[in-house]
């Protein structure tokens, strides 16, 4: 998510503290799954709380980046440019030219972890959910969302 990000951040003018906010929630949002990858967001918001009461920052830095990381939760239900911006970075790889490579890696996780049974099962949920996600930020609307339409295209001629 990390790695993506400075292509999103840089359609908006956010202070630097926000995009701080923004860098902490995108880190601990990806150090929740090493806990519980079925309430990643929870833990994630748990870990960045602890850590940052660690190194001294504010209780509103801190409420910031958990309701960052948060905002990620499925569904999405983003409220501001910040929520949005992370939403987007979060499930980046959807408006991808690489979405199948990484959709396959996604689905051999799954499996690993039972949250899928089969290929059937996964490209059924893959299917919805590609229906029904939509880009939130200024970048995800104008560069991703057109290649997840052509990548929902694609699955849907099959």
């Amino acid at each position: 998510m990390i790695s993506v990000a400075p292509m999103y951040i840089e359609e908006y003018n956010f202070s630097e503290e926000e995009v701080e906010a923004l860098h902490l929630a995108i880190l601990f949002h990806d150090l929740g799954f090493t806990v519980d990858w079925r309430e990643h967001e929870l833990q994630g918001s748990k870990m960045a709380e602890a850590a940052m009461i660690d190194k001294g920052y504010s209780t509103d830095a801190i409420r910031l980046v958990q309701k960052l990381i948060m905002a990620t939760k499925i569904p999405q239900n983003p409220q501001s440019d910040l929520e949005k911006l992370i939403c987007d970075v979060d499930l980046d790889y959807l408006g991808r030219d690489d979405y199948f490579q990484r959709s396959e890696l996604l689905f051999e996780e799954w499996l690993s972890l039972g949250m899928v049974e089969n290929r059937k099962e996964w490209e059924e949920k893959e299917l919805k959910f590609l229906e029904n996600h939509h880009f939130h930020s200024l970048f995800g609307i104008n560069y991703r969302q057109p290649v997840l339409e052509k990548n929902l295209r694609k699955i849907q001629s099959k």
